[in-house]
């Protein structure tokens, strides 16, 4: 949000979320998860939404291995 305040979420019953990363590079996180054998979802072809990621839940071991590799995608970014 322009105000820097947390975004809202919404229930919507699905399995996944829909991020965008800072600096809207959806192709640089996508890139850097795919290369680590990580897969997301990147609608590179949907200028709209081409910023942003839809990631699926999956296991607790799964999501703590995205979020180590998130982390190491924000370290390497500075």
């Amino acid at each position: 949000p322009a105000d820097g305040g947390a975004s809202d979420f919404h229930r919507i019953g699905s399995n996944f979320i829909f991020a965008v990363p800072p600096e809207d590079d959806g192709k640089g996180v996508y890139e850097f998860l795919r290369d680590r054998g990580i897969l997301v979802r990147w609608f590179g072809d949907i200028p709209r939404i081409s910023s942003g990621l839809r990631i699926t839940v999956g296991t607790d071991s799964e999501i703590n291995e995205l979020l180590k590799e998130l982390e190491n995608y924000a370290r390497q970014k500075r």
